[in-house]
């Protein structure tokens, strides 16, 4: 790879290491998985640097709206039902 160019690779933690294939449209995190930033671990690295990335963009870590519940995270619950 040229060294002179930014190679970026963005990934989407919630799917990058998701080993679940379910698709279920609204489906919940038992039904359709999730990936965790765990996953993005150090072969994860090592492999997208030999594939030539030199950079990565971790896409969606953000809190989003969920009615999952996180409370013992200290997040609070953005559905009150």
């Amino acid at each position: 790879p040229r060294r002179d160019k930014l190679i970026i690779y963005e990934i989407l933690v919630r799917l990058f290491g998701n080993q679940n294939l379910t698709n279920t449209i609204h489906g919940t995190i038992e039904q359709n998985g999730v990936g965790k930033m765990n996953d993005i671990n150090d072969l994860a690295l090592k492999e997208l640097k030999r594939f030539g990335y030199t950079h990565v963009w971790y896409c969606g870590l953000l809190e989003h709206a969920t009615i999952t519940d996180y409370t013992v995270y200290g997040i609070r619950k953005d559905n009150p039902y």
